[in-house]
C-alpha cells in the first residue's frame, strides 16, 4: 500500500473537456436533488455517463465515490437536524457496509466490472418490483370484514424495536455484500439499502431516508479511500461535481419531510426504474468483446 506522499502525487486525470465537465456538473446537481429526497446516493447515474464519455472505469469509480462523499455531507445535515437519522441503525448496518465497501474498492482491479454490474442490475430489478408492490399495497389496502380487528400498525417508526439476531445477521451480511459490490464498481448503492430498511426492517420511509443518507456518506468515505490508495480519482472533476452535489443534496434533503410516505416510495421506485437500464448499458459497454 503506498504511503501518504505517494498518494498525493498518484491521482489520475480523466482529461475531460470543459463541455464534459460542465455537463457532468449539471447532471450532478439534478441527481443530487433526487438523492437528497430519497436518501440514496445516486452516483450510480453519474458513473455510466462518465463511462459513456470514454473515461477510465477505475478512475471514474474513485472520482464518483469522492463526489458522493462530498455531496452527501450537505445532504445528511438536514436529516440529522430533523431527527430522521437513527444512530443505532447507522452503527449496526453501516459498519458491515463500510468494511465491505473499502475492501471491494481496494480489490476492484481484480474483478471484471461488467460482472458486478450484471449482479447489481438483477438486484435492482427485484427491489424495484418490491417497492412498487409496497406502494400499491398502501394505496389499495385489503378489504376485511368489519368484525375483524384492523391490521396492527408498527409502534416504532425507527425500526429499532423490531431488531433481533436474525435480522442483524441477515441484513449485516447483505450490507457487507452490497458494500463490496458497490465499492468495486464505484457506487454506494444506497438505492439497494433503502428498500431493505423500509420493507425488511420496518422503518418509516422518512427515517429510512435519513438513516440511509448517513450510511451512504460513511460508505462513500470508505470506498473513496479504497480507490484513492491506487490514485484512482480526478481532483478537478471531483471538485466541480462535489460542489454542485452539495448544493443539490441540501435542496433535496430539505424537501424530504414535505413528501408523503407513499409518494416517497413511488419516487424511490421511479428512480430505481431509471437506474436499471443505465446499469445494464454500462455492463454491456464494459463486457470485453
Amino acid at each position: 500500500m503506498p504511503d501518504i506522499v505517494t498518494l498525493g502525487a498518484a491521482f489520475t486525470s480523466l482529461d475531460a473537456s470543459g463541455t464534459q465537465i460542465f455537463g457532468l456538473g449539471v447532471l450532478s446537481f439534478v441527481v443530487s436533488i433526487l438523492a437528497g429526497m430519497t436518501g440514496a446516493a445516486l452516483g450510480i447515474i453519474q458513473l455510466p455517463v462518465m463511462l459513456a464519455m470514454g473515461f477510465d472505469p477505475l478512475v471514474a469509480a474513485g472520482t464518483n465515490l469522492g463526489v458522493i462523499f462530498v455531496g452527501s455531507t450537505s445532504g445528511v445535515i438536514p436529516h440529522i437536524r430533523a431527527g430522521r437519522v437513527v444512530p443505532k441503525m447507522v452503527v449496526l448496518f453501516g459498519a458491515p457496509t463500510i468494511i465491505g465497501t473499502f475492501f471491494g474498492a481496494y480489490l476492484a482491479n481484480r474483478v471484471p466490472v461488467w460482472t458486478l454490474l450484471v449482479v447489481i442490475a438483477l438486484i435492482l430489478t427485484v427491489l424495484t418490483v418490491i417497492t412498487y408492490a409496497e406502494a400499491w399495497k398502501r394505496t389499495h389496502p385489503i378489504l376485511r370484514p368489519v368484525r375483524h380487528r384492523p391490521w396492527p400498525k408498527p409502534s416504532d417508526p425507527t425500526g429499532v424495536r423490531f431488531l433481533n439476531t436474525r435480522k442483524l445477521t441477515i441484513d449485516g451480511s447483505m450490507s457487507a455484500a452490497i458494500g463490496a459490490i458497490g465499492g468495486a464498481a464505484g457506487m454506494t448503492l444506497g438505492a439497494l439499502r433503502l428498500p431493505i430498511l423500509i420493507s425488511f426492517l420496518k422503518m418509516d420511509p422518512w427515517y429510512a431516508t435519513g438513516t440511509n443518507a448517513a450510511i451512504s456518506l460513511l460508505t462513500a468515505v470508505a470506498g473513496f479511500a479504497g480507490h484513492a490508495v491506487h490514485g484512482n480519482f480526478d481532483p478537478l472533476i471531483l471538485a466541480v461535481l462535489g460542489i454542485t452535489a452539495m448544493i443539490g443534496s441540501a435542496i433535496g434533503a430539505s424537501l424530504t419531510g414535505r413528501v408523503k410516505p407513499n409518494l416517497l416510495r413511488l419516487v424511490i421506485a421511479a428512480v430505481l426504474t431509471v437506474i436499471i437500464p443505465l446499469v445494464i448499458f454500462r455492463a454491456v459497454s464494459a463486457y470485453p468483446l
